[in-house]
């Protein structure tokens, strides 16, 4: 179904809310048409960002057979809160009201930006910045529930509320930047909303699995290259220390999950010096103030 005009209550107010959205490429294969087609028909234009150093030419192609898309090419990789700034600046300039966030390996069922408006509407949030769909199959239900934070892909970001807040912070690269953002919103009392009956097919990392005690246990895991682990690190202990009002109990996950990730280094990865020394590094970095794309040898 394609959706041009959704009459939506926001701020109190009923407007007619014009839909964009943004697809971000890094070094993306062709698998990404496919992503790409479960929800460019429930949007009026798409943005196709490339954060890769050379270009596809055979997926170039075959984006340029998309209905209403732009393709930008940014001829290196400048991180993905530059690359939503660029999706959000080139939305708002065009006049449309929300921007359907995405990654390049997240697909959207075909009736999720109508259930995600229709069902946020219901829900009568007076105020709000995110909506979400949910991506961990354990909490697809059919209940709508308020979040702390929710990761990129696959939210309506009100960009009403994005120019309240402010861009993304483009010193943090890559990861740990919804989360940010999300706190910032949170800031302006803005809130963020999960529609859990609309599930998001999302991969996070490479999934790896190792058999210990005689192949009785297996053990599985998403795994990240050493650099995608320093700016988690390096990010997660930024923004903990940048939000001293984050509740205990969200200090505690990311705690355990960095916790987590230094077992995993020591157990189970490839890698360990280099891992092991870019954590190391992450945890300076973050105390001070070292942000932006890493440059490590």
């Amino acid at each position: 179904m394609r959706i041009n005009k959704l009459y939506i209550q926001d701020l109190n107010q009923h407007f007619i809310s014009h839909i964009s959205g943004a697809v971000i490429l890094y070094n993306s294969d062709e698998k990404v048409i496919d992503n790409i087609q479960t929800y460019i028909m429930q949007i009026d234009h798409l943005f196709v960002i490339d954060n890769s150093e050379v270009i596809n030419s055979d997926l170039i192609n075959k984006i340029s057979e998309l209905p209403h898309s732009t393709y930008i090419f940014n001829g290196k990789n400048e991180g993905i809160a530059f690359a939503l700034n660029k999706a959000a600046n080139l939305a708002i300039k065009a006049g449309y009201t929300y921007l359907l966030t995405m990654d390049d390996d997240t697909s959207m069922p075909s009736d999720g930006i109508k259930n995600m408006l229709t069902q946020a509407n219901e829900y009568g949030l007076e105020k709000y910045g995110i909506i979400a769909g949910q991506f961990d199959p354990r909490k697809v239900n059919d209940s709508v529930t308020l979040a702390d934070y929710t990761i990129t892909s696959g939210n309506l970001l009100n960009l009403i509320a994005y120019q309240d807040c402010g861009p993304f912070l483009e010193s943090l690269f890559i990861d740990f930047v919804d989360i940010e953002y999300c706190f910032r919103l949170s800031r302006k009392n803005y809130k963020i909303i999960e529609i859990n009956n609309v599930e998001l097919l999302h991969r996070l990392g490479t999934r790896k699995q190792i058999s210990i005690f005689f192949n009785k246990l297996i053990k599985k895991w998403a795994s990240h290259s050493p650099e995608r682990v320093y700016y988690k690190v390096r990010n997660c202990i930024y923004v903990v220390r940048t939000y001293e009002g984050i509740p205990n109990y969200i200090k505690l996950h990311f705690c355990k999950d960095l916790l987590m990730e230094v077992i995993h280094i020591i157990f189970l990865e490839d890698e360990k010096v280099r891992r092991l020394k870019l954590f190391v590094k992450a945890f300076w970095d973050a105390f001070i103030g070292n942000l932006g794309k890493i440059n490590y040898k």
